[in-house]
């Protein structure tokens, strides 16, 4: 999450180093990998780039080209945020999920048989 903010990580940047790390944990444990989009952050978090669903995208494109399975936390996310403020979802009403949003993860994972 944190590479989307301002000055952080450039999507073709981004992509290459999940590839990267992706390759290292397959050569060196063996593990299967399941990659997961990230959810925004308060639109009132100053630092954001406010680029999430690009970096969801960015996510889900290389979970597909190296065979990951990918949990959509930023839809679901998206999905919740019709009819929720951020804050009631964000334990520090910024950039980090409360109970109910750590919830989302897991009716995510869950969802893909995790």
């Amino acid at each position: 999450m944190n590479d989307h903010n301002k000055g952080g990580v450039p999507i073709p940047q981004f992509q290459t180093n999940l590839r990267e790390m992706i390759q290292k944990i397959r050569t060196d444990t063996g593990a299967e990998v399941v990659l997961f989009s990230a959810f925004p952050p308060n639109p009132k978090w100053k630092y954001g780039s406010h680029r999430m669903e690009a970096y969801a995208a960015a996510t889900e494109t290389v979970a597909a080209e190296t065979g990951c399975a990918f949990a959509d936390v930023y839809r679901n996310w998206q999905r919740v945020l019709e009819r929720k403020k951020p804050e009631d979802i964000l334990g520090n009403n910024i950039n980090h999920p409360n109970d109910f949003g750590h919830g989302l993860y897991f009716e995510v994972l869950d969802g893909i048989g995790l």
